[in-house]
């Protein structure tokens, strides 16, 4: 038995062929990368299901941002023009007091 083993350590030497552990140490290397391969595809899946909602949450607050800009601007203008037409009351009051 000891001779067969041996004999396979010189043939694997001599010819460079492989032997059984050899070859279950390569599958083993082999579904080890297919391991790898489906977490790695599995990351990337992922990355770009984050990169999606990423993209609807900048649309989403940008949207958001724009409509309240408008908002504050409306308010903005109704506030100047409140206080353009209060100025003038004023400025009427005062003439027709002290005139």
């Amino acid at each position: 038995m000891r001779c067969i083993k041996y004999s396979g350590f010189y043939v694997k030497i001599g010819f460079g062929t492989a032997t059984l552990l050899d070859v279950e140490k390569s599958h083993r290397t082999v579904d080890e990368m297919h391991r790898t391969e489906g977490d790695i595809i599995h990351s990337v899946n992922y990355q770009m299901t984050y990169l999606k909602s990423l993209d609807f949450a900048v649309w989403f607050n940008t949207e958001a941002v724009e409509t309240l800009f408008e908002k504050v601007k409306a308010i903005m203008l109704d506030l100047n023009k409140w206080k353009d037409e209060t100025d003038i009351v004023i400025h009427w009051m005062n003439y027709t007091i002290y005139n």
